[in-house]
């Protein structure tokens, strides 16, 4: 009775880190190649033709390549996971802000897929299921270390 250990007949709750989870820029390489093809036949056109490009078009190139980043980026950044010990909280928007949280007990099933372009980048989708609700966290990197850490939750 007093042997000084204590806890024997309680569980060992485990206690996870909390994890931030965002969109892989990865998912966004049609852009960058996009970019890429601008840049090319920009330097294709000065270097190889040897014309000389107009003023505003070097303008409104570089102009759109700056949105474009800019474009992915924001877009990556509207999204927000935090998975903690007993919730999943998600968070939209930049200037107005939306909150949403999920306790895991409440999802019965958990499923991860990738597409042959996403298996080659790395990167995936999980789904968590509510009900009759699917709760996507897309375009993730190491998705399937994600969903061992999610099962490892309910």
């Amino acid at each position: 009775m007093g042997d000084g250990k204590m806890g024997d007949d309680k569980k060992k709750s485990k206690s996870f880190e909390e994890i931030r989870i965002r969109a892989s820029r990865k998912s966004y390489l049609y852009y960058y190649f996009l970019i890429l093809t601008i840049v090319s036949v920009m330097g294709y056109i000065y270097f190889q033709e040897n014309l000389t490009l107009n003023l505003y078009t070097s303008i409104g190139a570089a102009i759109f390549i700056a949105g474009i980043i800019k474009f992915t980026e924001i877009h990556r950044l509207l999204r927000l996971y935090v998975l903690t010990d007993t919730e999943l909280i998600i968070t939209d928007g930049i200037l107005i802000k939306k909150t949403q949280r999920m306790k895991f007990r409440s999802f019965s099933d958990v499923s991860m897929t990738q597409s042959l372009r996403q298996r080659i980048l790395g990167i995936g989708d999980i789904y968590l299921l509510q009900f009759d609700l699917a709760v996507g966290i897309k375009n993730i990197n190491k998705p399937t270390e994600l969903l061992k850490k999610i099962t490892e939750r309910l």
